[in-house]
């Protein structure tokens, strides 16, 4: 599938297992897909992990024959065991978490290389970078590209 929130409707409708991993990373893209399509997860059917065991997450789906979510690029290069788990769902700008290009403040942080700082965050927003973004890693985890472009304010 390639919508989550249709899949997460199907998963609440059928009322079958979902563990929440503890990440906070994960829970806001789960809220960010439940609430404003208004879906609830079963609670008798929903593990809730409070502990940040990452690599306990899928061995729990598992045991449990649930659903989950978790990072793609973890999950796909096994750094998290599978445990005969498949992705269910890809390519939703929803599952989609942004990298942060950030430059220090020198008088916050002495010794910055303010400039180079600025001038690295350029490179990585020019259309030719972002171009290579757009290629880089296709058909090495799967046939999407390991990150993904952005567009943002120069």
């Amino acid at each position: 599938m390639t919508d989550a929130q249709a899949a997460l409707q199907k998963i609440a409708q059928s009322k079958s297992n979902f563990v929440v991993h503890s990440s906070l990373g994960s829970q806001e893209v789960l809220l960010n897909i439940l609430e404003p399509a208004q879906i609830t997860l079963d609670p008798a059917h929903t593990t809730v992990l409070f502990n940040d065991g990452q690599r306990d997450v899928l061995l729990i789906a598992a045991q449990k024959h649930a659903y989950t979510l978790v990072g793609r690029i973890p999950f796909r290069i096994g750094r998290l065991p599978n445990n005969g788990l498949i992705a269910m769902v890809q390519g939703d700008p929803r599952l989609m978490r942004p990298y942060l290009v950030a430059v220090s403040n020198p008088k916050r942080i002495p010794g910055t290389n303010l400039m180079q700082a600025k001038q690295f965050a350029v490179f990585l927003r020019s259309s030719e970078t972002q171009s290579w973004i757009a290629e880089y890693g296709k058909g090495t985890m799967d046939a999407r590209p390991t990150f993904f472009p952005v567009a943002a304010d120069k």
